[in-house]
């Protein structure tokens, strides 16, 4: 019996050591083709209430992590496994404090590990932290690393603030999609003019008390306003399988926009059946139609639709 009980002492160290070493963040990427999810605000209450668990800080592959940010990773590998691999699907923790020095601290960590990666890079960020990838192009411009890119910046309900604005037109991001929702009070409800940080970059101009919610035009930026079931989602539906399971065929429709030189669009993400589709206002429909193809690459039935 002794054996045994120290047998099972043994695997049970040998497992944790495992573990352990698992969950260390990553100082650098394998070659390739890369997607990294940026965690937004962390909020002690609400992140014990939705059982979010403790997030580790740092680059940590799919498959180290244990805590309820995994249905993000899931979701998106389960709907697009050829365009979100397991191997290469990454989150990145950072401390999520309601903090600008915070954020800037999480972009130079992030910054750090994936400045000589050698393949494409796709960040997909939510809430803050889309301003925690924003800060990348801040410090690229001043390392002057003409050699870093993102080339695609997928941003979900960004809060739009002054610190981070122009960051959304730099040659650092080689495509930037920006999908809001006209009904997301959390999105807009970071008070940005009582912070310093937001009056230093931008003292020339009035500075608004909240956040915004959409950018300035930029060349390769794209927005969308969000509907589900055409009703504005809330803030934490863009985390939500419900949106994250229509997410690859979005960026579809928004490449498709993006090569038309379209800017700003609507889409609407059914529930129950159908793919997502592009709405307009009616005097633009016919011509959009002619102008634009039907998406049509492997999956027709599921790329999405333009109305």
């Amino acid at each position: 019996m002794l054996k045994i009980d120290r047998a099972l002492f043994a695997y049970f160290c040998f497992v944790t050591i495992l573990t352990c070493q698992a969950r260390q963040p990553q100082q650098y990427l394998a070659p390739g083709k890369t997607t990294i999810f940026i965690h937004g605000t962390v909020v002690p209450v609400v992140s014990s209430l939705m059982n979010l668990g403790k997030i580790p800080a740092g680059l940590m592959p799919f498959s180290a992590c244990t805590n309820r940010y995994l249905r993000v990773g899931k979701t998106l590998i389960k709907s697009a496994p050829e365009q979100f691999p397991r191997k290469s699907f990454y989150y990145f923790g950072w401390s999520g404090k309601l903090d600008f020095l915070e954020r800037k601290r999480a972009a130079k960590k992030l910054y750090n590990t994936i400045r000589r990666h050698d393949g494409p890079i796709t960040l997909i960020a939510h809430s803050h932290g889309c301003n925690v990838a924003l800060y990348l192009a801040h410090l690229a411009e001043l390392k002057k690393d003409t050699n870093f890119h993102i080339d695609s910046l997928i941003l979900l309900a960004p809060p739009v603030q002054n610190a981070t604005i122009d960051y959304a037109s730099s040659p650092v991001f080689k495509q930037i999609f920006s999908l809001y929702s006209t009904a997301d009070f959390i999105q807009v409800a970071d008070p940005q003019g009582i912070y310093p940080e937001s009056k230093k970059v931008r003292n020339d101009q009035k500075l608004p008390l909240f956040s915004g919610r959409t950018f300035p035009q930029a060349p390769s930026l794209v927005q969308a306003r969000i509907l589900l079931d055409n009703h504005n989602p809330g803030h934490g539906d863009f985390i939500q399988p419900h949106f994250l399971r229509n997410l690859p065929t979005l960026i579809t429709l928004l490449e498709t926009a993006a090569l038309n030189n379209m800017q700003h669009i609507t889409l609407n993400i059914p529930l129950q059946a159908g793919p997502p589709v592009v709405k307009y206002p009616i005097a633009l429909r016919k011509k959009l139609q002619r102008k634009i193809p039907h998406p049509s690459s492997h999956n027709t039935k599921n790329e999405g639709s333009w109305r």
